[in-house]
């Protein structure tokens, strides 16, 4: 399980997502276990990591 932030240019926002790989048969994919909320700057997105951390 791992943090996943993911950054839209168009909006200028960034996701945070806790993310779990999955192995299904020989390929790994991701599967989005929870949307932790939307960052707008680099010190939201080490607040919502902070939080998580807790």
């Amino acid at each position: 399980m791992f943090i996943r932030t993911k950054h839209d240019a168009k909006l200028n926002r960034t996701r945070i997502q806790i993310v779990e790989s999955v192995r299904t048969g020989s390929k790994v994919r991701q599967k989005i276990l929870r949307h932790v909320g939307v960052a707008h700057n680099d010190s939201e997105i080490e607040d919502i990591k902070r939080l998580r951390a807790a």
